[in-house]
């Protein structure tokens, strides 16, 4: 039993309760945060790790990837997840055509993505005062271990590796994948 959630989803928030500035500041704190843990670590690793970190600082950083985030939000409603990805997507299409290849650029936007993401996810998580199913569209590891005990359930609205699976069995907390797209605040049984 439990509320549903949509944490990373294809769900584009166009209702009412839709809050610009409270999508992009969480979006700016996750930004901030994992800037923060870039820097902490980077001392601790070797030239071309270090290298890799700058590289992510500079993404990060970037302010055209940056706009690109704001106008998602704002412009075209879409929820903070969803501006991450779809402005991951344009910074990779131009850097694709200027220097890297595509294998090392897919994974290091990868890389980006989730760290944000799992940042943001942490964050909500900890806000939740009912037991809740969270809804994404892909179920990644870091959604089942950083859950709390409020959350009672995934779904996920995509296949989803097997690994991400195995992890919802160990901590006994149900995972399904849906064919329907359930609204914030349905109550699942």
């Amino acid at each position: 039993f439990g509320y549903i959630k949509h944490i990373n989803s294809s769900f584009s928030s166009t209702n009412t309760l839709f809050n610009p500035d409270g999508e992009y500041q969480s979006i700016n704190k996750a930004l901030n945060k994992a800037l923060e843990n870039l820097f902490l670590i980077e001392h601790k690793l070797k030239k071309n790790a270090q290298e890799y970190l700058r590289s992510q600082r500079g993404i990060l950083t970037n302010k055209e990837f940056n706009e690109e985030i704001k106008v998602n939000i704002y412009e075209k409603r879409n929820n903070r997840y969803k501006a991450l990805e779809k402005a991951l997507q344009k910074l990779q299409n131009k850097l694709q055509e200027n220097y890297f290849r595509r294998s090392l650029l897919t994974d290091f936007i990868v890389d980006i993505k989730q760290t944000i993401t799992s940042l943001m996810y942490e964050e909500e998580v900890k806000k939740l005062t009912k037991e809740t199913i969270i809804v994404v569209d892909e179920l990644a590891a870091f959604y089942v271990l950083k859950a709390t005990d409020k959350v009672v359930g995934f779904i996920a609205l995509k296949e989803t590796n097997f690994n991400s699976s195995i992890i919802c069995q160990e901590k006994n907390i149900p995972f399904f994948v849906a064919k329907k797209l359930l609204k914030n605040d349905d109550f699942v049984i």
